[in-house]
């Protein structure tokens, strides 16, 4: 199941780098906060 953890982590990456204005400022951004 790692590799599931790893694949769900890049595609939030990947997800927050393509994600609009309106997400980063919603989910997208409380996403970045929590990783700071």
């Amino acid at each position: 199941m790692c590799y599931l953890t790893e694949l769900y982590g890049f595609l939030r990456l990947q997800a927050i780098g393509r994600t609009t204005l309106d997400e980063l400022h919603g989910a997208g951004r409380k996403l970045i906060e929590d990783e700071l």
